[in-house]
């Protein structure tokens, strides 16, 4: 005679919720632990990439201050020129930033260095008169003059005359 007891046709409830045993439950908590660590490892360097010209607003501070000059980097993703660039400028970025000028246009000035993705700044992009990428703009004193020295570390250097 059949058993009128259904639970063994569906199976022990442990069954159906044994997250984290077995080798594929361990394979699954291994594929999200995966993606939560890429998750946060993506987002603490695109911050840490960012917070550095942003003034709490989500906007970058390009006002410079009365003894600081900025190296400020109009750039995009998308551009195979601004990829070429970018190293060299995130080098001089990590050697320079802070220092003092000797000559040129920042003379005597502590220079800061500023990354603008122009497809999330549109209107910087805008307000600075950027047409094409990579621009790199020198501002000080209130005024933005473009960069005219080489797309290199060693350009950077020559033109701001720091050392690193």
């Amino acid at each position: 005679m059949p058993s009128n007891n259904n639970s063994s046709s569906r199976g022990n409830a442990s069954t159906y919720l044994s997250f984290g045993k077995g080798k594929h439950g361990l394979a699954t908590v291994g594929i999200v632990v995966l993606i939560i660590g890429m998750g946060l490892a993506y987002y603490y360097i695109y911050k840490s990439n960012n917070d550095s010209f942003e003034d709490g607003s989500g906007t970058p501070n390009l006002t410079a201050g009365p003894n600081e000059c900025i190296v400020a980097l109009f750039y995009t993703e998308w551009c195979g020129h601004c990829k070429k660039f970018k190293p060299d400028f995130k080098s001089a970025m990590a050697k320079m930033n802070g220092k003092k000028s000797k000559s040129g246009v920042a003379k005597g000035k502590t220079v800061r260095f500023e990354m603008i993705d122009c497809d999330e700044n549109k209107e910087l992009g805008k307000e600075y008169d950027i047409n094409g990428y990579p621009t790199v703009k020198i501002i000080s004193n209130g005024k933005a003059e473009d960069y005219d020295g080489e797309r290199s570390y060693d350009g950077l250097k020559e033109y701001l005359n720091v050392d690193d």
